[in-house]
């Protein structure tokens, strides 16, 4: 039996959005997860990448929350920065026609922001632990109404050192908090942070997901051949390497072949990076060549092709890189480029034991409805606008919204946020605003500001 979103109880504006992200069937993780999800258990929740985590936990908790109730309900925390806004960012898409905010509490930008965000209570947060260790023991953080805490990449908040922030976190979280952690791995250690009983999920994850198609090359000229495979199947693609340094070159090299690539690794400034995910999620590049550390937590959809340069360090590492691709149930291709000693090695045979060998890329059994070139979620979707004018200027939101209304639809205005010096708008369903508006008698400038955490 085919499980579909439509089968799930969803209030009209979620079902409206998951169908125009593409989300048409629901994983295994969903379908075991979200029913016991929706009955009040704490979960602890294992499935590999690209299962579809981040809709199993933001879709039971939207479809519950209040709109416009402004009492934060949920609080997710993750590992890192990109993860952090990337589940704000899918938050938002879910909920654009709901009116409930999720602000996201990073460190290293945006801080008096997102302090502003925060009195106005917004109905999910989202960060990493520790900002929001240090922003709830300023109690700066109402955790009066709290519902929910979720652990997202759970495995890796403990791998990246950041157990005692979490402990800390949740020790200072009311009573009776409905606590679910996702993660990749199983970590025995994780279950002493369950205040009580749980139960578990375990999606079995020793096999590729069977929707992704499986190659492998032969190569003496790896960066040529690359950029051969990157010019031939033009898909938003995920290249992998083992070492930094190689992602580097890697990228260089396929720009040098007029390959639109960039490189994504842990020695990047975290503006770079997010920036990095920004321009690839907009389309304005298809290509990104990453290391398995700096890639873990990454969700992103519309990945077609997943290549990895040389062998794998194990089977675990080449199963997590293929779920980059084939979100929701989707075709996609996973093609290892292995020299001629890599394929006889013992490791080599088990892993391309699964895949069928190449000589031509004619061969390949290519899917006509892949998306090429396209965004990770349509990002025109909701833009967000900053306007000069805010609490300074005895801005509230009737005036603000009276003003947008001479110009859209009531229905196409999302979250507002009135700062001291300026108002931060969401506008949805693709609307544009003008470079102007007249607000209280004054023409305020109006400008395009998609980069703000909102």
């Amino acid at each position: 039996m085919v499980y579909t979103f439509n089968m799930m109880t969803l209030r009209p504006e979620l079902q409206e959005a998951s169908d125009y992200l593409g989300y048409k069937s629901l994983t295994p993780v969903q379908k075991a997860s979200i029913p016991l999800f929706m009955e009040g258990h704490d979960l602890y929740v294992q499935a590999g990448t690209g299962a579809g985590k981040t809709a199993a936990f933001l879709l039971p908790i939207l479809n519950q929350l209040t709109p416009l109730e402004r009492k934060t309900r949920a609080l997710i925390i993750a590992p890192t920065r990109e993860l952090a806004v990337q589940i704000k960012t899918l938050s938002e898409y879910f909920s654009f026609g709901l009116k409930i905010q999720t602000a996201c509490m990073i460190g290293g930008k945006h801080y008096n922001h997102q302090l502003n965000m925060l009195k106005h209570h917004p109905e999910i947060i989202t960060g990493t632990a520790g900002r929001l260790l240090d922003l709830i023991r300023q109690d700066l953080i109402d955790l009066s109404d709290l519902k929910w805490v979720v652990l997202d990449e759970a495995d890796m908040l403990l791998s990246l050192g950041q157990r005692n922030e979490v402990s800390a976190i949740l020790e200072a979280l009311p009573a009776g908090i409905q606590t679910v952690m996702y993660s990749a791995t199983m970590d025995e250690s994780l279950t002493s942070l369950f205040p009580g009983e749980y139960r578990r999920v375990v999606i079995d994850e020793t096999e590729v997901n069977p929707h992704i198609k499986q190659y492998y090359i032969q190569t003496d000229q790896m960066l040529e051949d690359l950029a051969f495979l990157m010019r031939e199947l033009p898909f938003n693609c995920i290249v992998f390497f083992n070492r930094q340094s190689d992602c580097i070159k890697a990228a260089r090299a396929l720009r040098g072949h007029d390959v639109p690539a960039q490189a994504y690794h842990a020695g990047l400034k975290q503006t770079k990076r997010e920036q990095i995910i920004r321009d690839f999620s907009n389309g304005e590049f298809s290509v990104i060549c990453a290391s398995d550390a700096a890639a873990r937590g990454l969700d992103l959809a519309n990945i077609g092709l997943v290549v990895h340069c040389g062998l794998p360090f194990d089977r675990e590492t080449y199963i997590h890189r293929c779920g980059r691709a084939a979100h929701q149930g989707g075709t996609a291709y996973s093609i290892l480029l292995l020299s001629e000693e890599e394929i006889q090695s013992e490791k080599g045979k088990q892993l391309i034991s699964g895949c069928e060998k190449l000589a031509s890329l004619n061969e390949m059994d290519l899917n006509p409805e892949l998306p090429v070139f396209e965004p990770e979620i349509p990002f025109s979707l909701v833009n967000t606008y900053s306007i000069s004018a805010g609490k300074r200027d005895h801005i509230r939101k009737t005036d603000i919204v009276g003003a947008l209304c001479e110009l859209i639809p009531f229905e196409d205005i999302g979250t507002i946020f009135i700062d001291d010096k300026y108002t931060d708008v969401q506008i949805l369903n693709e609307k544009t605003l003008p470079e102007q508006i007249k607000i209280k008698g004054k023409i305020r400038k109006i400008r395009l500001n998609n980069s703000l955490p909102f």
